[in-house]
């Protein structure tokens, strides 16, 4: 992902984590609607994962199970709010921990039996060819 891209997945996991906010204190007012405000106060792809968590019968409709699955919710959206923070951090770590310099010689030397390889089939084609000719010198 490029910075553009982890900017906008960011700014959108920023917005589920302050609705999620927002649901729960509208939960915590215990109003008679609270449970359908709350609900409706999420973003589309929160209360996803809470109808699939319905669908698994982890959780019913019910304002406390609501109130459940945005207290497991919430640390998780922190947790990608840091990575992504992060993300530019991460992946050069990720890259600079990729490079082992023990396999790059093991590489060098493996390339330059190929290249040895390659020049020695190259020298042995041009004298099969310069052999042809010399025989047949009709063949350019």
């Amino acid at each position: 992902m490029d910075s553009e891209e982890v900017a906008c997945v960011l700014n959108h996991v920023r917005e589920n984590l302050h609705r999620c906010h927002k649901a729960l204190t509208i939960l915590e007012a215990g109003s008679s609607a609270s449970y359908q405000q709350a609900l409706e106060t999420l973003l589309p792809d929160t209360r996803k994962l809470f109808e699939g968590d319905l669908a698994d019968e982890e959780y019913k409709l019910t304002s406390e199970d609501l109130r459940r699955f945005l207290t497991k919710v919430i640390p998780d959206y922190y947790k990608r709010v840091d990575l992504l923070v992060n993300h530019s951090s991460i992946m050069a770590q990720a890259h600079g921990e990729s490079l082992d310099p023990e396999r790059l010689d093991n590489l060098s030397r493996y390339e330059v039996f190929l290249d040895r390889k390659l020049e020695r089939t190259l020298a042995m084609l041009l004298k099969l060819q310069a052999l042809r000719r010399a025989r047949d010198p009709a063949i350019e």
